[in-house]
C-alpha cells in the first residue's frame, strides 16, 4: 500500500482518468508512509491556497517494472500506463494543521 497527496479537486479526475504526472514531474510518487503524504498536502495547500486536500491510499498489482523507482520512502511511477488502484481517500480539512 502507497500514499499519494493532493488538492481534493484533483480527487475525481483521478478517478475517471488515473494519476497523471505534471508538466514540470516526469512522474507520480507515492509515499510508503501515509504520514508523507499528509505532509505534502498540508504544505502544498498552504502554497497553492486550496481549500481541501486529500491522501489517497493505493495499492500497485506489480512493482517490478523499470518505469518505478523504488526509494525508501517513496516510488516514482514514469508511465502513466502503470495506474495502481484506489483503496480510499481521506479528505484533509483547510483548517488541519499536521505536527
Amino acid at each position: 500500500m502507497f500514499f499519494h497527496g493532493t488538492p481534493k479537486k484533483n480527487l475525481d479526475p483521478i478517478r475517471r482518468e488515473g494519476f497523471k504526472r505534471s508538466d514540470s514531474l516526469p512522474s507520480v510518487s507515492y509515499a510508503r508512509q501515509s504520514s508523507m503524504s499528509l505532509d505534502h498536502v498540508v504544505q502544498k495547500r498552504q502554497e497553492l491556497d486550496e481549500p481541501d486536500g486529500v491522501v489517497i491510499a493505493v495499492r500497485f498489482e506489480n512493482l517490478d517494472d523499470a518505469a518505478i523507482v523504488k526509494n525508501r520512502s517513496d516510488i516514482h511511477v514514469y508511465k502513466a500506463e502503470l495506474q495502481p488502484e484506489i483503496i480510499g481517500y481521506c479528505t484533509v480539512p483547510r483548517n488541519y494543521e499536521h505536527k
